[in-house]
C-alpha cells in the first residue's frame, strides 16, 4: 500500500533539503503512541517536524531538533495540537545545519529562527508564539494565511 501522498512529499521535502538527515519514522500524534517510539529511540538525536491536517492538506506547524527528545516531545504535545510527528536521525554535530535547512524548506507556522516566513506571520496573521496553540487557533492561523 505505501505511504500517503503527504507523507511521501514532506519526507521526500526534508530529505532533499537535508540529505544528512536518516527518515525514521511518521507517528500520529497521541501521548500513548509518542511514549511508546520515544522509549524505542533513547540517546538518539533528531530533527523533527510537527504537522496539522487542514482542509484536507497537512500543514507544518513546527520543526526542531534535539538530544533529549523524550522531555521534548512531551512539552510540544502540551502546547500545540499537532497531528503528526516525523522523526530523522541525525549526527549531534550535524543538528543546527540540518534543522535549520528544514526551517528554510517548510517555513512552519511556529518556527521563529531560520524562517523568512516568520516576521509577516507575527504582523500580518497575529500569531501568538507564547502559549498553547490549540487545533481551533491553528485552523484560525492556516485561514488567515491562505488569504494573505
Amino acid at each position: 500500500m505505501g505511504k500517503p501522498n503527504f507523507q511521501r512529499t514532506t519526507i521526500s521535502r526534508i530529505m532533499a533539503a537535508a540529505p544528512k538527515l536518516k527518515y525514521i519514522a511518521f507517528y500520529h500524534a497521541d501521548e500513548t503512541r509518542i511514549n511508546a517510539c520515544m522509549n524505542g529511540y533513547k540517546d538518539r538525536s533528531f530533527v523533527y517536524v510537527l504537522t496539522f491536517r487542514h482542509e484536507d492538506r497537512e500543514h507544518y506547524l513546527y520543526a526542531g531538533k534535539s538530544k533529549a527528545q523524550y522531555a521534548r516531545f512531551l512539552n510540544h504535545l502540551r502546547k500545540y495540537a499537532f497531528d503528526h510527528i516525523y522523526l530523522f536521525e541525525c549526527a549531534p554535530e550535524h543538528l543546527v545545519e540540518c534543522e535549520a535547512a528544514v526551517i528554510k524548506e517548510l517555513m512552519p507556522l511556529f518556527n521563529q529562527s531560520h524562517n523568512p516566513q516568520a516576521k509577516h506571520n507575527k504582523q500580518f496573521l497575529g500569531i501568538r508564539y507564547n502559549g498553547k496553540q490549540d487545533a481551533e487557533t491553528i485552523r484560525h492561523y492556516f485561514d488567515l494565511q491562505s488569504k494573505y
